[in-house]
């Protein structure tokens, strides 16, 4: 009688485990999670400034400044983040024009996280692009190849002036 009691039981029990979901962890996928709008929609010289609003925490956040044309005279004096985010500069470039890159990591979501610029020098009234990356590992936001990032000369049919088409191509070190 125990024999055919404790069968079923023994059947119940390897029937449990073997239809037991396996969890699998997946790292969440790179992608966007936000684009900064401007804070004002048009002609005010300083500062530029940029909203940002996203839906993730740990987003690395990426800042693009440029003062664009050969007469800029401006530097970066200052970025102010509402958020209280704090920016490194990656790079920057300034053979023609001058262009800046800074990151910084946003711990929790950010909601209308209000990003400034503020520039110094007489023609520098500089713009700016601020977006949010997510499911990047942050202790390694960049690819550690000394050869990245990279430039490629863009230069229209003039030299100068014009529409400029350019192709650069990279890839991981990995």
């Amino acid at each position: 009688m125990v024999a055919k009691t404790v069968f079923p039981v023994l059947l119940l029990f390897t029937a449990a485990l073997m239809s037991l979901p396996n969890f699998v962890h997946a790292s969440p996928s790179i992608g966007l999670d936000g684009v900064g709008k401007p804070s004002w929609m048009c002609c005010g010289s300083q500062p530029n400034s940029e909203l940002l609003s996203t839906n993730n925490g740990n987003d690395v956040i990426i800042l693009i400044i440029e003062c664009g044309y050969t007469g800029c005279n401006g530097n970066v004096s200052s970025i102010n983040d509402s958020s209280g985010l704090s920016y490194t500069q990656r790079t920057s470039y300034s053979p023609a024009s001058k262009l800046w890159e800074y990151y910084a990591i946003a711990p929790t979501p950010l909601q209308s996280d209000s990003i400034s610029v503020q520039f110094s020098g007489q023609n520098a009234p500089g713009s700016m692009l601020v977006f949010a990356v997510k499911g990047i590992n942050t202790a390694t936001i960049f690819d550690p190849n000394p050869s990245l990032p990279a430039s490629t000369p863009c230069r229209s049919a003039d030299g100068y002036f014009g529409q400029n088409d350019c192709t650069i191509s990279a890839g991981t070190s990995s």
